[in-house]
């Protein structure tokens, strides 16, 4: 199998009562991916903070840092093809949450 990058944008339940379903709706996608040795490893990101930085500035601040562009985490995964991986990928809850993720695969050099 390769490995691909996920990259999860936006996705996150905007009311906070919604969450606890979120996260049990997160750990079924977990344990799919498990099931089928598909994770290989995975890191959740600070969203409340974030910095863009441009040729001659750095913004704290902006559209980049709206409920829906936060970068959730990435996560590195192992499928047949970049069509298996965003298969895979459709069964994260955030889809349904209006999020986006955005699949690469991992460059071996």
């Amino acid at each position: 199998m390769k490995e691909f990058v996920l990259v999860f944008i936006g996705g996150e339940p905007e009311n906070p009562e919604d969450l606890p379903k979120h996260y049990t709706e997160y750990g079924k996608f977990m344990s799919y991916l498990n099931n089928g040795n598909h994770f290989k490893s995975g890191i959740p990101v600070e969203s409340s903070v974030g910095r863009m930085v441009e040729n001659d500035a750095v913004i704290k601040s902006g559209d980049f840092m709206s409920i829906s562009n936060k970068i959730g985490g990435i996560m590195v995964i192992k499928a047949d093809d970049i069509d298996h991986a965003a298969d895979l990928a459709r069964h994260n809850p955030i889809i349904r949450n209006g999020g986006r993720i955005l699949v690469w695969p991992v460059k071996n050099i």
